[in-house]
């Protein structure tokens, strides 16, 4: 059943079941309030090169303004216990943040106050803003979630219990893309309205989806895949990752040069679009989830990972990766 209350607008789909990154959610922790205690981070967002936010487990939100040499912890009125799962802002001071609990904040003031916007029937896993009014959420059970004002009002859709959403990706204000398990990829080309099942060509889980333009994306998840298409997703064409580890996140900063993260440390970087990937080293066994360039030299990645979690920045489009916030462990997982 459907209650319309609000702009943010949601549907439902049916995919296929398939274990997925969801799971993480359940890793044990304690708040994390001692600057000893390094932060499992899920998500970053950097709308400039000096400017972002990272958050994650045990209610960790943090904040930077000098490209990440030094972070400060924010907070919320959110029990400080649970995840934030995704956050994102458009600019130094509009961004929105979501929990494992369903509820999206919102801050117009670079996070010094975060406010409760809205609550969803399930966990929202990614969201995008394009710009103050427009944005996108998806997650768990299936669901997506639009809003066009904002996120300041919100409406309820309670779907079957089916599969999850792990990234979602518009160009604009009407097209976009969402991946999750089974192989799944949605596109709609009315801000979504509407969403169609596109061919991925494969059943494993899918984590991670960029698009550069309207045509050119890529895909990445489960077993070292990789995918990618020219044509809007009419078609997907597998891409030879060199691996066989989980890929979790996806950026390009151009039709050419992108980078991929996932398990185990693994950076993965391309110049020809794909055609051939080859490793970066990272400096971490963590398992990186999340990914951002701001250009062609500054980007960011970070792990949740008991044993490393941190984040690492470079300056010199991947080629070197330096510690920002990182744990020294030697409690990774033997092959």
């Amino acid at each position: 059943m459907r209650r319309q209350t609000s702009p943010w607008v949601a549907f439902s789909v049916v995919i296929f079941v398939c274990v997925g990154m969801s799971a993480l959610l359940a890793i044990p922790g304690k708040a994390q309030s001692s600057s000893t205690q390094q932060p499992a981070i899920l998500s970053i967002s950097f709308p400039d090169v000096s400017h972002g936010w990272a958050a994650g487990l045990n209610g960790t939100i943090l904040a930077t303004t000098d490209g990440g040499s030094n972070w400060k912890h924010q907070t919320t009125d959110e029990d400080a216990r649970q995840p934030f799962t995704a956050v994102d802002f458009i600019d130094a001071v509009h961004g929105w943040l979501a929990t494992a609990t369903g509820s999206i904040l919102v801050t117009s003031d670079g996070g010094v106050n975060w406010k409760r916007q809205s609550q969803l029937p399930a966990a929202p896993l990614c969201l995008q803003f394009l710009d103050s009014s427009r944005g996108w959420v998806a997650g768990t059970n299936g669901t997506i979630a639009a809003t066009s004002d904002g996120g300041a009002n919100s409406s309820l859709f309670i779907p079957p219990p089916i599969s999850d959403f792990f990234s979602i990706h518009f160009v604009d204000p009407s097209r976009g893309w969402v991946v999750g398990t089974g192989g799944t990829i949605l596109a709609t080309t009315d801000g979504g309205g509407n969403w169609n099942p596109q061919s991925s060509g494969t059943t494993v889980g899918l984590l991670g989806v960029y698009f550069i333009s309207a045509s050119n994306g890529w895909a990445v998840g489960q077993n070292g895949t990789i995918l990618a298409t020219t044509d809007g997703g009419t078609s997907w064409k597998p891409q030879f990752s060199g691996t066989q580890v989980v890929l979790h996140s996806v950026h390009f900063i151009d039709p050419n040069h992108g980078r991929v993260v996932g398990m185990g440390g693994t950076i993965l970087e391309t110049s020809d679009g794909g055609m051939s990937w080859k490793h970066q080293p990272s400096g971490t066994t963590g398992n990186l989830y999340t990914l951002q360039f701001v250009d062609s030299n500054h980007g960011w990645t970070a792990s949740p990972s008991p044993w490393a979690p941190g984040i690492w920045a470079t300056t010199d489009g991947g080629a070197t990766w330096k510690p920002q916030l990182v744990a020294d462990s030697t409690d990774a997982p033997k092959n």
